[in-house]
């Protein structure tokens, strides 16, 4: 409550300086062409609708969030060759943190809350001359590269934020400077530049992945089946499980490094990107384990350089259906994966594998088509997801259909979205209904739903176990949200 009072305090000092600023009607008009506001505002409502996932089982059937977010964003335009904007939200989460009476003192465990930078940048438009088409951004931004919805396997500059399983589509601002050329019509040259390392954000449940210690990367057959034995030895609910991440420091050697080439070609729009830089999720590089009780996992983030091409196209001559492709090459380093287990607990008492080391491709394609003022479709192919890297897990294939169903001059949707994991037949299943009363404000009822085996019952099969059965994934969901915005 204290850091919210100073940021109130801080935005009505900066309210008050800016009026002081503006003795004249004329000053104030002159400014409001060049400031633009937004705001919002929304609430989040949500429940688990089922028994049996999450960490602990039977936990289910309750109020999960209860959550508020508050968004401003300020673009100002002090000329025509330049452009900044601020953008964030204040969420509240709603549900209080209240473990002792003297908790109930405590404003931010009553009521706690956060606020998320979103934006904070500064662009400079034709940088070195008129002629030269060259812009400049220096700040805080997400930056979206590729063809294809959500699904851009080309696109590694920020890593995506996995916090909330609702929003999976959300990527984490990165501080960057971007430079971009346009040395032809059709030709725009991109280049950034990512100085500091900031990996993916996951969602609580992913602390669920750390207990599973029967899928281990190695790839012996016997060495997985001899560590399976362990279960028999401790109750999974009382495993203690401890992490050590091992971050990249902060060199140039450990700097992201983005290159896009786009060219519009008539219809068809197509890019080459190079990136070079860390994967943002932690991949395992070690396991000691002092008794079967108590285990430390080191965590790691692999370098990797990737070569990509998409493209995106609408013919008329084929109904107006859009087109969209992308596929990525991945170099990555080698990395080792090891075990050591107390002595005589088994035969052997460490265990090592290559788990990461050749290179490897992804891909996404797919089409979108409208066809008429009722129905839109979007339907796509992705071969490998997210979080996959080409390890010894492998990669999935999976198809991500949406059909969206519109009424009311388009202030009624019914969307029904799936991703199906065509591996192993697990999927999230995401329908929601949206209606817009008034100008501004919409309400939406929906639903996030996990389907897949939550047990393995083969240990050396965990190359194919269901992707959206795993626990680590998060728990299925009914939501309210309402939003209104300017």
């Amino acid at each position: 409550m204290f850091r919210m009072a100073r940021t109130c305090n801080l935005l009505a000092m900066a309210a008050m300086a800016l009026l002081c600023a503006l003795p004249g009607t004329a000053q104030a008009l002159e400014l409001s062409d060049k400031l633009f506001l937004t705001l919002s505002a929304e609430a989040d409502i949500r429940f688990i609708v089922e028994d049996d996932r999450g960490a602990t089982k039977g936990d289910g059937y309750r109020f999960s969030t209860n959550q508020n977010e508050m968004g401003m964003g300020f673009e100002f335009q002090p000329g025509p060759e330049s452009v900044g904007k601020v953008s964030g939200r204040f969420v509240f989460y709603g549900l209080n943190d209240v473990k002792s009476v003297m908790d109930t003192t405590d404003h931010d465990a009553m009521d706690p809350w956060h606020f998320e930078l979103d934006e904070a940048f500064i662009e400079i438009r034709n940088f070195f001359s008129k002629d030269n088409m060259v812009d400049l951004r220096i700040g805080r931004w997400v930056n979206t590269w590729g063809s294809c919805d959500v699904f851009n396997q080309v696109d590694q500059i920020n890593k995506r934020d996995e916090s909330d399983p609702v929003k999976y589509d959300r990527k984490l601002p990165a501080n960057m400077i971007k430079g971009s050329v346009y040395p032809h019509p059709a030709v725009e040259i991109s280049a950034i530049f990512v100085p500091i390392f900031e990996p993916a954000r996951l969602p609580e449940s992913a602390a669920a992945a750390l207990t599973n210690t029967l899928t281990p990367p190695l790839k012996s057959r016997d060495d997985v089946m001899a560590l399976s034995a362990l279960s028999s030895l401790v109750d999974i609910n009382d495993l203690n499980v401890t992490t050590r991440m091992l971050m990249p420091k902060l060199t140039w050697a450990n700097t992201q490094v983005g290159v896009r080439s786009l060219f519009h070609l008539g219809p068809v729009d197509t890019a080459l990107t190079y990136y070079r830089g860390r994967f943002g999720y932690p991949q395992p590089v070690a396991i000691n384990a002092t008794d079967p009780s108590n285990i430390e996992a080191t965590l790691y983030y692999p370098r990797f350089q990737m070569v990509g091409l998409d493209a995106n196209a609408s013919f008329e001559e084929l109904w107006d259906i859009g087109w969209f492709a992308e596929v990525a090459v991945f170099f990555p380093e080698e990395v080792i994966f090891a075990m050591q287990l107390p002595p005589g607990l088994l035969e052997k008492d460490v265990f090592a594998s290559k788990n990461i080391d050749d290179p490897f491709v992804k891909a996404s394609a797919g089409f979108d088509y409208t066809f008429n003022q009722y129905v839109f479709v979007n339907f796509q192919y992705v071969y490998g997801f997210f979080d996959e890297f080409g390890d010894i897990l492998g990669l999935r294939h999976y198809i991500v259909p949406n059909i969206d169903f519109h009424a009311l001059d388009g202030n009624f949707l019914i969307r029904l979205s799936t991703m199906l994991c065509v591996s192993d037949l697990s999927a999230n299943f995401c329908p929601l209904v949206s209606y817009i009363p008034a100008e501004g404000v919409e309400l939406t009822v929906g639903a996030t739903v996990f389907l897949g085996e939550t047990k393995q019952h083969d240990p050396y099969k965990y190359r194919s176990y269901d992707k959206f059965g795993e626990l680590a994934v998060g728990r299925s969901v009914a939501y309210l949200r309402a939003k209104i915005s300017i």
